[in-house]
Parts: structure tokens; sequence; C-alpha cells
């Protein structure tokens, strides 16, 4: 239901959708799946967003709401990324609660120097929506 509707609307060229299960997950987080809608660029996320207004989207919707038990969202600030042309279909995001973001995106930046990678990895901000405070995250990407 996720990819037919989302392979049939127009997506601006720099937001990028994907829809994931979790397979390794904390023993705190309950769900099974994950909708990332990413981009560059914060006018085109808006544009997107703003386009998810007509009927078929209410039916989309509607469809969706049999089959999730519960929501949550957040959204971050990307700030530091390597390798942002591998695409590998799961991914993981650690997420943290720091002191002080700008050192530890500098910390991960230095790691990610001598620690070889082989998908997308990157360090950023949350910027709102999180559980118990946290305010920084990792994301990569894996082949299998």
């Amino acid at each position: 239901m996720v990819d037919n509707y989302y392979s049939s609307i127009d997506i601006p060229q720099n937001v990028s959708v994907e829809f994931s299960s979790i397979p390794f997950k904390s023993t705190h987080e309950n769900a099974t799946h994950i909708l990332s809608i990413v981009s560059n660029s914060a006018e085109s996320l808006g544009i997107f967003g703003g386009s998810l207004t007509d009927q078929e989207w209410d039916l989309y919707i509607s469809k969706m709401q049999k089959n999730i038990e519960n929501i949550r969202t957040s959204s971050g600030n990307g700030l530091l990324s390597f390798n942002s042309d591998v695409q590998f279909s799961i991914g993981q995001a650690w997420v943290f609660k720091g002191k002080d973001i700008s050192n530890f995106v500098n910390a991960f930046g230095k790691l990610m120097k001598i620690f070889k990678f082989e998908g997308l990895v990157g360090a950023g901000q949350v910027v709102h929506e999180t559980d118990n405070g946290e305010n920084a995250y990792i994301y990569g990407t894996y082949a299998n």
C-alpha cells in the first residue's frame, strides 16, 4: 500500500521517500516500520508536504490508519554525511541526548575519517519529537 501510493504521486527530484522495516531495535521501540522522507531542502520538503492534500491522500491515510497501532514522528537537520550517493535499503538510527551538538558532530566527523563505512552514514540534530529529550542522531544504511 505504501509503495503503491508513493510510486503513483509526483515527488520532487531532491526529495526521497523510503519505506523500510526496523529489524534491529531496542526493547523500548514498538515500531516495526519507518517511512523516511528526506531532502537537502526544507523548501522542497514543505512543498511536498503541502501537496499531500487531495482525495488520493485522504483515501491512502484512511486505509493506512486501519493497519497502524501507533505513530511517532520526528524530524532533524542533517549536519554531516558520508557516502551520500550509496543507496542501501536497510537503515539504522541511533539517537542521543548530548550537551553540545557541535562537539558531537565534530567527533563523529573525526571518527568517519578513519572508519571506512560502506553505506550512507550521517549525523545531525533532532529538531522535534523525541521521547526522552534526545537531540542528536547518527543514521547509517547497510547492504544486508
